[in-house]
């Protein structure tokens, strides 16, 4: 129910698609949910073979916050995690790869909009250097209601319900994506301007205001964050 639940929130499934479109064989293209086949399929024997396999103590993090004691914390941890078996360590997949032609992903379903995405793989992950950069990049594009793509499409052409440019970035790979929910109608016109902005900003680079007032807005949400 929850799989079918996803699939039926379109603004939802785009982001599995984009996903998926982006690294197909790899794990983190799969879908949370997972299959329908292999939902149907499983069986309790091949979830307690997953958890032999992946649940070891060199893949777990304890934490520990507030007043304690080290002592009795250690005495506890090795009390209750003691037998958790070490395991093999596992080698991950370099997810990164050029993409030299531009690619389409396409799934049809009967709705008033269309729901769209268009951005590309980044080697910007979270040990280079330049990832900070990457964030800000993508919050000033379409981070936020005084954003360039938010100004342009939503603001003054009125071209989309929504348009926001989000960044994912992991171990050894990332992406950056703009979503756009427009009107059937509008599609080739949004295509052309999200496109032509990414390319203006390639080529000229971007303000030092636009830069501050991004900094702002990643400090601002930070200090909203630790008040949860």
């Amino acid at each position: 129910e929850e799989k079918k639940g996803s699939d039926d929130i379109s603004r939802e499934l785009i982001y599995e698609l984009w996903d998926e479109h982006l690294y197909p064989n790899y794990p983190w293209g799969f879908p949370i949910t997972g299959a329908e086949e292999n939902i149907r399929a499983m069986t309790r024997e091949r979830l307690m073979a997953c958890m032999q396999e992946h649940y070891c103590s060199h893949l777990m993090i304890l934490a520990v916050a507030g007043m304690v004691d080290v002592q009795e914390t250690m005495a506890l941890a090795n009390k209750y995690f003691s037998r958790v078996k070490k395991g093999k360590k596992l080698v991950k997949v370099n997810g990164f790869k050029n993409q030299g032609y531009p690619q389409v992903h396409s799934c049809f379903k009967e709705t008033k909009e269309i729901h769209l995405m268009l951005g590309a793989r980044s080697n910007y992950h979270i040990f280079n250097p330049l990832k900070c950069a990457f964030e800000l990049l993508g919050i000033i594009l379409g981070g936020n209601s005084s954003s360039r793509l938010f100004t342009l499409v939503r603001g003054e052409k009125g071209l989309a319900y929504d348009i926001h440019t989000h960044n994912s970035v992991y171990t050894n790979r990332a992406d950056l994506g703009t979503y756009a929910g427009i009107d059937h109608s509008n599609l080739e016109q949004v295509i052309k301007l999200i496109i032509q902005e990414y390319r203006k900003t390639a080529a000229s680079g971007v303000a030092h205001s636009e830069l501050d007032l991004a900094k702002e807005y990643i400090l601002g949400n930070m200090g909203r964050s630790l008040e949860d």
